[in-house]
């Protein structure tokens, strides 16, 4: 949620000094939607100039890469039991990545689940869990019902919410749209590469 300033005086006392204030609001948004569109045609020009170079070289590193695993499964015997190699000042080899879980052979995680709940007991609980959390579109649903003509309705929504500890609320935030027409568009259509 955004942070309001809060101003302890009210420093606009005409209409006058309002519709200054809305004047000049409108015109910084405007010309920040302008420079906006300025930055993201910038952007844009400098991803086309430089875009296709840089995919390209990321596709010969990673041949590159994919041929050197290619030659360092083929001679296991030359990396030894530190599982690197020192080649003109630079470093390849093998690393560990963090420990995942998977399931065994072509099992899938729901049939892992569905044996564990078949076997039940210790193991059920100390390798499953559940997860419970607020069913808010009921909570929502259920303050829909406040609104109801039925007094009957009102007071079993009322109650419901109450009990469980939950109240429905909503915020009202100040806006200024500004008129758009005459003006021009400062939007890109271009999808950046």
């Amino acid at each position: 949620m955004a942070t309001k300033l809060k101003i302890l005086k009210p420093v606009l006392k005409s209409r006058a000094e309002v519709e200054r204030v809305v004047n000049e609001t409108v015109a910084a948004q405007i010309r920040r939607e302008a420079l906006v569109a300025k930055r993201d045609a910038e952007l844009l020009a400098v991803n086309k100039k430089h875009g296709t170079e840089i995919d390209e070289l990321g596709e010969e590193m990673e041949t590159n890469l994919t041929l050197l695993e290619q030659w360092a499964d083929a001679n296991e015997v030359e990396f030894g039991d530190a599982r690197s190699l020192v080649i003109n000042t630079h470093r390849i080899g093998y690393r560990y990545g963090n420990p995942t879980v998977k399931p065994a052979g072509k099992l899938t995680f729901k049939a892992v689940i569905k044996t564990i709940k078949d076997i039940g007991g210790d193991l059920a609980k100390k390798f499953l869990r559940v997860k419970t959390e607020l069913d808010k579109e009921t909570v929502l649903a259920t303050g829909r019902l406040l609104e109801s003509p039925d007094d009957d309705t009102r007071a079993t929504a009322a109650a419901e919410l109450e009990t469980i500890g939950c109240e429905i609320a909503q915020s009202e935030t100040f806006y200024l749209d500004p008129a758009r027409e005459g003006q021009a568009d400062t939007t890109i259509a271009t999808k950046v590469a």
